[in-house]
């Protein structure tokens, strides 16, 4: 009676273990992992190198974001990335010949975790929606370095080309930094695995 009650609770133990299993690999399988990569507008900041005068930023360089997501489901997703971009401002000389312009370099990172809603339009356009929150580093050639963490929301629209590459276009916004808003365009490629 023994030797058959092991046998029975061993079976009862692998069939659950297999239910498991299976149930996590459909869940798996219902969720979509996605990979993307995208170019965004350059920095809009402004510098002020002395009280009430201020230059805009030169560098007109595009900002680079790399994410990486999963689909829940058609609807809700959960996303991650990164995004760099920077400023550089130079000073007009000020008074006299021999005064030298002032130079200011400002490289930025960001990161963002966000919580994503889809919305299929037709068979190929999906409009979208994000908010989440974004830790942003601001680092400088004059030594000096600040973080902070803001509330970030974006909306856009995705053209499916294929089931597994889209198109991107989106806009965000992750507060401001001493009256400059970070907020960016962005056009991109999404991959789905």
């Amino acid at each position: 009676m023994k030797k058959l009650f092991s046998v029975v609770a061993v079976a009862i133990q692998f069939g659950v273990a297999s239910f498991a299993c299976l149930s996590f690999a459909q869940v798996a399988h219902a969720q979509q992992v996605y990979v993307g990569a995208s170019v965004m507008t350059p920095g809009e900041g402004k510098w002020s190198y002395a009280p009430g005068v201020s230059v805009a930023d030169y560098d007109h360089s595009l900002a680079k974001k790399i994410y990486a997501g999963i689909e829940l489901d058609r609807d809700l997703s959960i996303e991650a990335g990164y995004l760099d971009w920077g400023y550089r401002f130079q000073s007009p000389s000020i008074g006299s010949q021999h005064s030298m312009s002032r130079q200011l370099q400002l490289k930025i990172n960001m990161v963002y975790a966000a919580a994503k809603i889809s919305k299929p339009v037709s068979d190929n356009w999906t409009l979208f929606a994000k908010a989440g929150i974004a830790r942003t580093q601001f680092d400088n050639d004059q030594v000096s370095s600040d973080s902070y963490v803001r509330g970030l929301v974006g909306f856009g629209a995705e053209y499916s080309v294929t089931k597994q590459l889209g198109l991107v276009v989106e806009f965000h916004r992750a507060g401001s930094n001493q009256g400059t808003p970070q907020q960016k365009l962005e056009a991109g490629i999404k991959w789905r695995f």
